[in-house]
């Protein structure tokens, strides 16, 4: 019976530290152009009827440009690029974990790999 008072707190402890949001939370965070920490020269705009648009702008050519679709599964970022405006583009489909997200930065994880990205919100 000692160990009810302890056991308990622990128990609301772990509740109120389980602050994971839900897959809805995280589409409407999401939604938004987002650049990645240090490069204005990058952006991605996730809009609400879930499709991307990224943009890239070299020094030296033009604009190049991916569409594609996203959506959020399991704490999951997909992305399905489907058009590429740069002849050697992939036409693929990623998946992101998303770490960590607020109203200015995200922190992705590409599935299977160990290094973080940080992208901020414009």
């Amino acid at each position: 019976m000692k160990f009810t008072l302890p056991i308990f707190a622990l128990i609301l402890l772990l509740t109120g530290c389980s602050n994971t949001p839900s897959d809805a939370e995280l589409r409407q965070k999401v939604q938004g152009t987002w650049m990645p920490y240090h490069d204005s020269r990058k952006t991605t705009e996730h809009k609400a009827d879930g499709s991307f648009v990224f943009k890239f702008t070299p020094e030296l050519t033009n604009e190049m440009t991916a569409e594609g679709t996203w959506q959020i599964k399991d704490g999951f970022m997909v992305t399905t690029i489907t058009n590429a405006s740069w002849p050697d583009a992939k036409l693929e489909v990623n998946r992101y974990k998303i770490v960590h997200i607020d109203d200015h930065e995200m922190i992705l994880r590409h599935d299977g790999a160990t290094n973080l990205l940080k992208v901020l919100k414009k």
